[in-house]
């Protein structure tokens, strides 16, 4: 695959910058306003971005049948894929974006390893004909929804990266279901994982996403790695929950990452093309 070392931002706080209402489903303006998506992915691409996540994170069955768009499932994903590819051009990377779905597996909910996979499998389907190069799992709060995500995506024949959720705990960082980082990634690598990380952290600051770098490039030499942080941890203000770190935090911070040998760098909730510009600065001093 075309390696990367820079990925984008977060794509919902560029849309609803753009006009998207709250409580929209945001994947119907991959076909109902294509060209303010494909504005988002320009945006990171000036900013220094060699690679731009797919605007599909909620288009599992299971997300999509929210909306009542399930049956649209196909057309929206690959119009998601098709709008990054277009805006990308032959140079930058595609990265189909998968995002957890919004129920609980076995023995916690209904759904089962084989209704996870098979979703995933149908979302990776299209995006793979859409354009992709690859795929990331993201936002992953369980390693079993994960594995079964891979299983879904690996016989489509493209790289897969995963990437989990962290809250702070008294005993250090865990995903929802009480998994640590290095038992988190090391059951993605297990799963056939080409690269896996962590993203978002709604409790999490830049400082505790050095120390989960750290752990993991100690714990898996070689390996591909992946971050991608809020804007630091939100904070409220008069306006509502707020992300305050700025683009001078953000150089400093993805300096430190690949520094230690963090692979990709992006960002997540938050972060916008001015947060990417300070990671380009930071590239530029690292190679």
């Amino acid at each position: 695959m075309k390696t990367f070392r820079l990925l984008d931002g977060a794509m919902g706080t560029e849309l609803f910058a753009r006009g998207l209402a709250h409580g929209t489903c945001p994947m119907l303006w991959n076909v109902e306003h294509p060209d303010k998506v494909a504005d988002v992915h320009r945006s990171y691409l000036s900013a220094g971005s060699q690679a731009v996540l797919t605007n599909s994170f909620g288009g599992s069955t299971f997300a999509l049948k929210r909306y009542g768009l399930e049956a649209r499932l196909g057309e929206l994903n690959w119009a998601a894929a098709d709008v990054a590819r277009s805006a990308a051009g032959a140079d930058a990377v595609v990265v189909g974006d998968i995002g957890p779905c919004p129920e609980l597996m076995e023995p916690y909910g209904d759904l089962t390893e084989e209704d996870v996979s098979e979703s995933v499998h149908a979302q990776g389907s299209a995006l793979l004909e859409g354009g992709v190069d690859c795929f990331l799992v993201e936002t992953m709060g369980d390693s079993q929804e994960v594995c079964a995500s891979v299983a879904g995506l690996l016989p489509l024949g493209l790289p897969v990266w995963a990437s989990y959720t962290f809250e702070k705990t008294p005993e250090g960082p865990k995903t929802m279901m009480g998994q640590t980082p290095l038992e988190a990634v090391t059951a993605a690598f297990q799963a056939g994982a080409y690269g896996a990380g962590a993203n978002c952290g709604t409790s999490l600051s830049l400082e505790d996403y050095l120390e989960i770098a750290a752990a993991l490039v100690q714990a898996f030499p070689g390996k591909p790695l992946i971050l991608q942080p809020n804007a630091g941890a939100p904070v409220m203000t008069p306006d509502g929950l707020a992300y305050l770190a700025d683009t001078e935090e953000f150089t400093d911070f993805a300096e430190k990452a690949w520094g230690l040998g963090i692979t990709v760098l992006g960002g997540c909730c938050g972060t916008r093309p001015c947060h990417i510009s300070g990671m380009t600065i930071a590239l530029k001093r690292r190679i």
